[in-house]
């Protein structure tokens, strides 16, 4: 799977700096954030059935850093 440059960086961002739901940054890169929601390499999920307002990186979104060098 292809990853844009746009997308690597929010995800880079996202593994700096948690960002809220409802921040500058996630209505500026809205479509980034939602192609990597989707593919689960973020979430907002904190728990077993728990969700707070923060994106956070997932594991999977942790290994897709490494992978392209990011970390």
């Amino acid at each position: 799977m292809q990853f844009t440059d746009a997308e690597l960086e929010t995800l880079y961002s996202i593994y700096l700096a948690p960002r809220t739901l409802q921040s500058d940054f996630s209505r500026q890169w809205a479509f980034e954030i939602g192609v990597l929601a989707s593919q689960g390499h973020i979430t907002t999920q904190v728990g077993t059935d728990k969700y707070g307002r923060l994106w956070r990186c997932t594991q999977t979104g942790l290994a897709l850093l490494t992978i392209h060098k990011r970390l």
